[in-house]
């Protein structure tokens, strides 16, 4: 949200719904950050659904099949006639949640006929969605590839290069509009596309670093422990009256005081 107020101020026009991301709701649909509001629109459903105690014992019993039921929801919403009458049916929440929900339905796909069903879901769903064919080919690849490549070795640079740029994959979402019109007319593509990665990445490593639950778990790493210190001493009371106890009943009377208590009582 700081991000879109930023830009707000700097190049995009203002609106309303722009500002509390419902613009592919109550707006013209079209507009740089629609991803971001299907996303956070998705989040927001879920987290209602799933607050619902019932449903998330069921989610827990039949992972596959519940996703299956909501991934049905969204292919009715997708083949179906869009909610409203939007400029762009491809940016709304309702049309396009069938992606996230595939998602959701091939993670919890265990055995080979769950993925070949969704690889055929996969297929018709992404059939005439897009309007270009290369960019509906490479979608169903990307798909295909998640369903059926659990894990990828690369060497161990690489690995970390390429852990960095999906760990900041949003940022680079989100800032790659606003460093790209600038540098367009004096860089070449290749040092475009090393530029948005790298402001991307700082980014999100800065967010990393002044992120208040950051500073939280440091504070609560290093401030001392009174609640726990002082349960130990209240604890180690009765414990040591106990000791006591159990040294003075042992200890055979012959007359004088036993020694715990007389070095005790001097």
């Amino acid at each position: 949200v700081l991000w879109v107020c930023f830009m707000f101020t700097w190049r995009e026009p203002f609106s309303v719904p722009r500002l509390f991301l419902v613009d592919n709701l109550l707006g013209d649909g079209l507009w740089r950050y629609w991803y971001v509001e299907v996303l956070l629109q998705l989040m927001v459903v879920l987290t209602v659904v799933f607050s619902v105690r019932s449903l998330r014992e069921l989610e827990r019993r039949r992972p596959f099949a519940v996703a299956l039921s909501a991934l049905g929801i969204g292919l009715l919403l997708r083949f179906g006639h869009p909610l409203g009458t939007p400029a762009e049916p491809m940016y709304r929440t309702d049309t396009v949640a069938w992606a996230f929900l595939l998602g959701w339905a091939i993670h919890r796909a265990s055995t080979v006929p769950q993925r070949l069903m969704l690889s055929a879901v996969t297929l018709v769903a992404v059939a005439g969605f897009f309007d270009s064919s290369p960019r509906g080919r490479l979608v169903a690849l990307g798909i295909l590839a998640l369903a059926w490549i659990p894990r990828v070795c690369l060497p161990r640079l690489a690995g970390r290069l390429a852990a960095t740029v999906a760990g900041a994959s949003l940022y680079i979402f989100l800032t790659h509009y606003a460093t790209l019109p600038l540098l367009r007319p004096h860089l070449p593509s290749w040092a475009l596309l090393v530029t948005a990665l790298v402001v991307g990445v700082t980014v999100e490593a800065a967010v990393q670093r002044v992120r208040p639950g950051r500073w939280l778990a440091r504070w609560r790493a290093t401030a001392p422990d009174y609640a726990g210190a002082s349960s130990s001493a209240i604890a180690s009371i009765p414990a040591a009256g106990a000791s006591e106890r159990s040294v003075n009943s042992e200890t055979p009377w012959t007359g004088s005081r036993p020694r715990s208590m007389t070095s005790v009582g001097g």
